[in-house]
């Protein structure tokens, strides 16, 4: 069956989560379906990215979207009382090409991530399964809207101004799209909630091949945190680490070291290096952090979804120390959860002193991954909707003149 996949971002290099997942997704997805990429870009696709889509796509068309365009888009979305990001990535150019890709493969079904898509996807009131549209599955990843109302209890006026606004635009935009779909998914429960409970849970994975245990490491930090440092919840989160946790544990154990690793640091993380804090930025393999670490510290306190991070973590056997905001998304995980600077703190500490435990966290951090989170078991439920969507909308698709 041929499948038509829709992207907010080429799904190479694998340096944000959603390409991650969208990425792992294409790998599995192949198995069965024949696929055809569509990838929006606001930057330059360089050609070894296309070389590694490439063994799993049957065709890969991007459109490049500019700046100018995209900031006009958000801005008459505004007036219109729509998402800012839905005019961010809105382009005519990738609706035509949309259409024409439609009419030229008739797909059994398109899947597409994340809500932003959708402008590409849709125009007026056209909706999934009609007689000019296949089936089509939508997926949520995370709540945008959950999140950016968390950000928002943090952040000061104009900007808690302008993500209130963004959050209630994105929470009508999120229930609207449950109507103009055939089915939808989401990465965990807690964003589930707070859009709606038909949504098809289909959890993150991690290559728990790539992502192995080194035997032998010598680590040369005490402690590790890894994202995009220029995303908002990471930097909250490096800050709050270096600036609220980081002098408790010192107290007790002054020669501690921290490594915060990750793409793009900002001037605020970057401001956070000392003597005892080493800010890498972009690292060729990610996995020379996690070898290079005792205990794995994702102290998030903004955010939605699934954090790869922790994931990653746990299959590089390190024991791991998060909030219950990171957490929920991984029910019965043995990763230590703490919500003060003190009580991060006491877990650090009594891990620095116990290496039974550690090993033990350890073991059972990559257990986990290994039951849960194999991209292989991670995608099923994907398939399984696949499946039924394109079965139950075997006779209604008839593809016209769009």
């Amino acid at each position: 069956m041929k499948l038509l996949v829709v992207l907010p971002r080429f799904p190479y290099p694998l340096q944000k989560g959603d390409q991650l997942r969208a990425y792992h997704q294409l790998v599995q997805l192949a198995e069965q379906y024949e696929i055809h990429l569509l990838a929006l870009s606001h930057t330059k696709v360089q050609q070894q990215w296309f070389q590694q889509l490439a063994p799993y796509c049957s065709s890969i068309h991007v459109v490049r979207l500019f700046p100018i365009a995209s900031a006009f888009y958000a801005f008459f979305n505004l007036l219109c009382g729509r998402p800012l990001q839905l005019g961010w990535w809105t382009s005519l150019r990738a609706r035509r090409e949309c259409r024409r890709l439609i009419r030229q493969l008739e797909p059994d079904a398109i899947y597409c991530q994340m809500i932003r898509t959708l402008p590409t996807i849709f125009l007026g009131g056209c909706r999934s399964g009609s007689k000019e549209y296949p089936p089509i599955v939508l997926d949520y990843q995370d709540a945008l809207s959950l999140n950016l109302q968390r950000r928002a209890a943090t952040t000061r006026p104009p900007l808690r101004w302008i993500l209130r606004y963004e959050s209630h635009a994105m929470h009508r935009a999120e229930l609207d799209a449950l109507h103009r779909t055939s089915a939808t998914t989401i990465i965990s429960p807690v964003d589930r909630a707070a859009i709606h409970p038909s949504i098809t849970l289909v959890a993150n994975g991690v290559d728990t091949t790539y992502f192995a245990h080194t035997a032998n490491r010598t680590p040369t930090h005490t402690l590790l945190f890894t994202g995009n440092m220029a995303y908002p919840p990471n930097i909250s989160a490096a800050r709050f680490l270096a600036e609220e946790i980081m002098p408790h544990v010192w107290a007790t154990q002054p020669d501690a070291t921290l490594l915060l690793a990750g793409a793009n640091p900002v001037p605020d993380v970057l401001g956070l290096q000392n003597f005892r804090i080493h800010v890498s930025g972009t690292l060729p393999d990610i996995r020379t952090a996690y070898n290079d670490a005792l205990i794995f510290v994702a102290p998030m306190l903004i955010g939605s979804g699934m954090q790869n991070k922790l994931l990653e973590a746990m299959s590089m056997q390190l024991p791991v120390i998060t909030t219950p905001i990171a957490s929920t998304p991984l029910p019965d995980s043995p990763a230590l959860v703490a919500d003060t600077p003190a009580t991060f703190a006491k877990h650090i500490l009594h891990l620095i002193q116990n290496p039974t435990l550690r090993a033990n966290l350890a073991d059972q951090g990559r257990r986990y991954v290994l039951q849960h989170h194999a991209w292989h078991a991670a995608t099923l439920p994907l398939k399984q909707l696949l499946e039924e969507v394109t079965q139950d909308n075997k006779d209604v698709f008839t593809v016209r003149n769009l």
